[in-house]
């Protein structure tokens, strides 16, 4: 499941090594995602607990075309698995992109649901969409 640890943002500490940065997500948070991750995905990632859109710049994993409903995309800005290009092209195929959101928040990651800094602002923004 340590595939699963660089889904956060990570520094570097003072013996070398890199670790998660837990002045961003605490630490109680991050070890019950990386225990989900490792029950759902095992060692399997995309789409094995988790269902992910993309697994690279020219892989999408489903056709959003068939998607019947509005759909809120979120993503961070510094999500090193995120490949802008393909999420806007996935985003201009959906059949209700007039009723859709594709929102990029600025300066989060990969895990922005969980980090201290956008957890608020990823939850109002599902909320909004919902409502």
């Amino acid at each position: 499941w340590n595939h699963a640890a660089s889904d956060f943002q990570m520094i570097t500490n003072e013996q070398g090594n890199t670790d998660i940065d837990y002045s961003i997500a605490r630490r109680p948070v991050v070890d019950t995602f990386l225990s989900n991750c490792w029950r759902y995905d095992q060692d399997s990632s995309p789409n094995g607990g988790r269902f992910d859109l993309l697994a690279g710049s020219d892989v999408q994993l489903f056709d959003t075309r068939q998607i019947p409903g509005p759909v809120l995309m979120i993503g961070g800005s510094l999500d090193p698995l995120l490949y802008f290009d393909a999420i806007q092209e996935s985003f201009a195929q959906l059949p209700l992109r007039d009723e859709s959101r594709l929102v990029i928040l600025e300066g989060a990651s990969h895990i922005l649901m969980l980090e201290e800094d956008f957890h608020q602002e990823f939850q109002n923004e599902v909320i909004d969409f919902l409502e």
